[in-house]
């Protein structure tokens, strides 16, 4: 009898795909039966801070004490205690690949920080690379061997070649980490933020501050920022956190080789700080109206009140300068710090007469400025009337400024120099005061 081949490989086929649909449909369970699935609680290396297991970054702008941080977490962690004395660590073993710092600075590094030798905490000597298949399995087979519970690298542009920018080179790397993360291990990775005119690190999306693809937002368990405030002092915010509610942002001071927890930052405190960087970020392109900055910031997720608080904090700081312009428009720049701001007036020691330093606007209210025993003052004006008294020497007016706490000036043996302040006031042949600063025109 002659086997009829076609047939054969028609039934194979046939046969296949109903296999393929069995085991299809066994890969499908209803709500009912995941509600009857008993799952372990989440588990944290660090506590709300850094998942077991899980893909962590730790993300900021150069020279942010990222990678001191990181060396900091390790000893915590091999010691198994709190880190910033504030969230909990279970101790475990840690692996460090280090493709920024040379190991002279790493051995400088760790001994500030008093790690001690004893330590579990073991460093990969060779350029790691997660294109490199016998690396990868390197590292694994070390997780599982020596029980690593983190693995920390440093950085994550320095272990790959990839295309950071485009989702398909992020995902092979991403794979390759889990790999490591499966055979036990949390992966914790430096990395950069995007290139920003005043470092700000606050964006409504985080996505938009690391640096390459959105991929690797998506990709992260847990998200630490960390931002500068000032030399030693850092804040750090957690903007991802994939099991649970991320935590509030938190001050960290870095002093003598030691991150001192001094305390959380309230989210309103915060909301402002971030609408004050990203304020600051767009003036740097030029002046702007209210309207414009209103849009702006609105388009990243800001109320108008927290927008006019950061532009009311700012302008009171002296860091904006508004002004007025058509159909009662408000415009505002950036106070060049470089400008001169010293007072109209100061003393000269071989003169009686006060010295003029040319000024062509101030950061400031509407004031007049008047002189008042030798040190230039600032008179609060509702109106040109008062500005008209004080050049015509009317003392009464400035007294009774002075007498409602509207005028400060240095008193002359107990009592205000009136006199003074008139005579002073007289040196301005011209001026004209806008309802958001005073513009000196010309002197006499």
């Amino acid at each position: 009898m002659k086997t009829d081949l076609n047939a054969v490989s028609l039934v194979d086929r046939m046969l296949a795909e109903v296999e393929e649909t069995t085991a299809a449909k066994s890969k499908i369970i209803t709500l009912g039966d995941l509600f009857k699935k008993e799952f372990p609680p989440v588990s944290w290396l660090v506590d709300r801070l850094i998942p077991k297991q899980g893909l962590t970054a730790l993300s900021g702008p150069p020279a942010s004490y990222k990678s001191w941080i990181s060396q900091y977490l390790a000893i915590r962690v091999a010691e198994g205690k709190d880190l910033f004395d504030r969230f909990e660590t279970e101790q475990g073993s840690v692996l460090i690949i280090d493709r920024e710092n040379s190991f002279p600075l790493i051995q400088s590094r760790f001994k500030d920080l008093k790690g001690s030798e004893i330590l579990p905490i073991f460093f990969l000597d060779l350029d790691f690379s997660i294109e490199n298949k016998t690396y990868v399995d390197l590292v694994v087979n070390e997780v599982k061997e020596r029980n690593i519970s983190l693995v920390i690298i440093d950085s994550l542009i320095r272990v790959h070649e990839e295309d950071e920018n485009t989702a398909a080179g992020m995902s092979k790397v991403f794979n390759q980490l889990r790999k490591i993360q499966d055979a036990g291990a949390a992966v914790l990775f430096l990395h950069h933020h995007r290139k920003q005119g005043n470092n700000s690190v606050h964006k409504t999306n985080a996505a938009d501050i690391l640096r390459g693809s959105s991929d690797i937002q998506a990709a992260l368990d847990s998200h630490l920022m960390v931002e500068v405030l000032e030399e030693g002092k850092l804040r750090i915010t957690q903007p991802k956190s994939r099991q649970d509610q991320p935590v509030s942002g938190f001050l960290v001071e870095f002093k003598d080789f030691n991150f001192i927890f001094e305390g959380e930052v309230s989210e309103d405190k915060l909301k402002l700080d971030q609408a004050k960087d990203d304020l600051i970020a767009l003036l740097e392109e030029g002046e702007k109206s209210r309207q414009e900055i209103h849009s702006y910031l609105s388009d990243l997720g800001y109320s108008r009140n927290t927008s006019d608080g950061a532009l009311r904090v700012l302008t009171e700081q002296g860091k904006l300068r508004k002004r007025k312009g058509e159909k009662n428009s408000k415009w505002y720049s950036i106070v060049d710090e470089d400008a001169n701001d010293t007072p109209l007036f100061s003393d000269s020691s071989d003169q009686n007469e006060p010295e003029i330093r040319p000024l062509t606007s101030f950061p400031v209210s509407p004031t007049i400025y008047v002189e008042g025993n030798g040190e230039t003052e600032k008179v609060d004006t509702e109106m040109d009337e008062f500005r008209e008294k004080v050049r015509n020497g009317d003392t009464e007016a400035i007294k009774d400024m002075y007498e409602k706490g509207r005028v400060w000036l240095e008193k002359n043996d107990g009592k205000p120099d009136y006199e003074k302040a008139v005579e002073t006031s007289r040196i301005f042949e011209k001026m004209e005061i806008l309802e958001d600063e005073l513009r000196v025109r010309e002197f006499i």
